[in-house]
């Protein structure tokens, strides 16, 4: 049960480290 809750975490972290790292990244190749 902890291991399926700390999977979640851990992908969640995932996914919002992608969603706001790439839009740094354009800004900052543009800038």
């Amino acid at each position: 049960m902890i291991q399926l809750i700390v999977g979640l975490i851990i992908s969640l972290i995932i996914i919002v480290y992608i969603a706001t790292d790439a839009p740094n990244h354009d800004k900052s190749t543009w800038g």
